[in-house]
C-alpha cells in the first residue's frame, strides 16, 4: 500500500491548470497551422455567400451534435435493457448518461452561442481574414469532442478542451465589440 502512495507521489499533481495550459498551446499551435492553410477569401465575395459559407462549415458542429443525441439515444436504450440487472453494468450505464448528458447540455449551449457570435463576426471580417471563421469552428467542434473524451476518461481532463471553447467566443466577442465601439454598426 505503502509503494502505491509513493506512486501517485511521484507523478505530478496533473492538477487542471497544467491541462489548460498545454490546451492553450495546442489551440494556437493548431490554429496557426490551420490558418495559414484554409484560403476562403478568394471564394467568398458578398455578405449572403459569407453567411452560406458560415453555415456549410456549422454543419461539422452540428454533426457533432447529431452523434452526441444518438449516443444519448443508444446510452438510454442500454439503460432500460439493463435496468433488469441489478449491479455494477447498471451503475456504469447511469454513470455514462449523466456524463454525456451534461456534456450534450454543454454543447448545445456553447454551440448556440459561437452560431450567433460568429454570423455576426462574418459580417465585419475583412475579405482577406475570412478564414478565421473557419478555423474558429474547425477548432471549437475540436474542442467539444476533446472535451467529451476527456471527461469520460477523468473530469479534469476536460480542461485541455476548454481553450477549445472558449478562446473562440473570446475572439469574436472582442472583435464584435471592437468593431462596436470603433466603427459602430
Amino acid at each position: 500500500m505503502s509503494q502505491k502512495s509513493n506512486q501517485n507521489q511521484a507523478i505530478p499533481s496533473q492538477s487542471p491548470w497544467a491541462f489548460l495550459l498545454i490546451g492553450t498551446g495546442v489551440f494556437f499551435g493548431l490554429y496557426w497551422s490551420m490558418y495559414q492553410r484554409i484560403p476562403l477569401s478568394a471564394n467568398v465575395t458578398s455578405d449572403i455567400e459569407r453567411i452560406f459559407c458560415v453555415l456549410r462549415w456549422h454543419g461539422i458542429t452540428a454533426l457533432f451534435l447529431l452523434v452526441m443525441a444518438i449516443r444519448l439515444g443508444f446510452l438510454q436504450l442500454s439503460k432500460l435493457m439493463a435496468s433488469s440487472l441489478k449491479g455494477d453494468l447498471e451503475v456504469i450505464i447511469i454513470e455514462k448518461q449523466k456524463v454525456n448528458h451534461q456534456v450534450m447540455i454543454d454543447s448545445l449551449i456553447h454551440t448556440f452561442i459561437f452560431f450567433v457570435a460568429s454570423l455576426a463576426y462574418t459580417a465585419i471580417v475583412p475579405l482577406e481574414h475570412f478564414s478565421i471563421v473557419a478555423v474558429g469552428i474547425i477548432l471549437f467542434t475540436l474542442g467539444r469532442v476533446i472535451y467529451l473524451i476527456g471527461y469520460q476518461i477523468n473530469p479534469k481532463y476536460r480542461a485541455f478542451a476548454l481553450p477549445f471553447t472558449y478562446l473562440p467566443h473570446f475572439y469574436v466577442a472582442t472583435k464584435i465589440l471592437e468593431n462596436f465601439f470603433l466603427e459602430g454598426f
